[in-house]
């Protein structure tokens, strides 16, 4: 057994016999919407959560860029886009883009970045972008 997975293993194994954890169970919200434009339904499932949860607050994005191919393989840039702007108006104090693509080094995060023109929608938004 690798070391690592030991070590995650026991950790949860302490977690789930320490009875003295207080677990606080909250319902999740979640929305769901259809439609054909990609910044509008954006837009509308943020706003049917009925919450803030960007103001004033440091914001990580995490698309999903295994690769460069086009979506559903990859965020399309349209929806990417649209959550950096809401970030924005909801008054995210900063927004960061984080990312590691591919598996095991055999696609470099940053050539998809390069290929899907992220580099260039992180400047035209001043965000930040974090190769993980």
């Amino acid at each position: 057994m690798e070391r690592r997975k030991f070590v995650m293993g026991m950790a949860g194994f302490l977690f789930a016999m320490d009875k003295n954890v207080n677990v606080k169970e909250t319902p999740t919200k979640i929305s769901l919407v259809r439609t054909r434009k990609r910044s509008e339904g954006v837009r509308e499932a943020i706003k049917l959560l009925g919450i803030n949860p960007f103001r004033e607050k440091w914001v990580l994005i995490k698309p999903n860029f295994n690769s460069a191919d086009p979506p559903p393989a990859s965020t399309h840039n349209e929806t990417l886009e649209e959550i950096i702007k809401i970030c924005r108006e909801y008054g995210g104090r900063k927004i960061s883009i984080g990312e590691r693509s591919g598996f095991a080094g055999l696609i470099k995060t940053e050539d998809v970045l390069k290929k899907k023109g992220i580099y260039e929608l992180a400047d035209t938004y001043r965000v930040e972008i974090i190769n993980f």
